[in-house]
């Protein structure tokens, strides 16, 4: 792997808005959803610190400054080497992560979402950055959890698929513009109850500290 003046780890997601996020987990109670989001964020951070050194740089879709101040607040408590925040464009979804990931300074970036407290930082010891290489990471439900590549290759994230062939797509338009596509063992991120339990069983209150503290805190509803 590359020093960590040459990547940075791009955390792409969304604010601490109610009825917006994880909302599949509880839908019929956004306060549910948002208690449990604030949790895998907080437990991601936490994760992050012991096993990751790259600097962190937050791509975030914020509408408020509230919003801005909340998660600068958790992101400030989480003693890790946090880059300034990037604000998400007001755009359809790749457009935004592929102009977000173009923005970063270094010239490599590894890039995940805000929803795996549970995130396989030993599959970052896999990877061995190269100028023509790009690394994905599938989800179990067609996406992707991981992707990881030079600056120049963030275009190729702007597609236009259905969910259950985001993968297919992005391995397609990378290979489409000369870039060598390698995939990492599958994941899941946790959209739905069932993908939380599969998590719950992997990982203990040491290492999910914050999700199983909601978990505690939705049983007095």
């Amino acid at each position: 792997m590359l020093n960590s003046s040459q990547i940075e780890f791009v955390l792409f997601g969304k604010a601490l808005r109610l009825g917006s996020v994880k909302t599949r987990l509880f839908p019929d109670d956004p306060e549910k959803c948002l208690l449990l989001y604030k949790a895998f964020f907080k437990d991601f951070l936490r994760r992050y610190s012991s096993h990751c050194a790259l600097p962190l740089r937050p791509l975030i879709d914020i509408e408020t400054d509230k919003e801005k101040e909340d998660l600068n607040e958790i992101l400030e408590s989480s003693k890790i080497h946090k880059l300034d925040m990037f604000v998400q464009i007001k755009d359809e979804f790749f457009k935004r992560l592929a102009i977000g990931v173009s923005q970063i300074q270094s010239p490599y970036f590894f890039l995940t979402g805000t929803d795996l407290p549970h995130f396989p930082f030993h599959f970052l010891n896999e990877l061995k950055m190269e100028r023509n290489t790009v690394y994905i990471g599938p989800d179990i439900d067609g996406g992707i959890y991981f992707a990881a590549g030079p600056k120049e290759s963030a275009r190729c994230f702007d597609i236009e698929s259905p969910p259950e062939k985001v993968c297919h797509s992005l391995v397609r338009n990378f290979q489409k513009h000369g870039h060598e596509v390698k995939l990492l063992k599958e994941w899941s991120d946790i959209d739905t109850i069932e993908d939380l339990l599969k998590c719950l069983e992997r990982f203990g209150p040491d290492e999910l500290t914050y999700t199983y503290e909601a978990l505690r805190e939705l049983k007095k509803y």
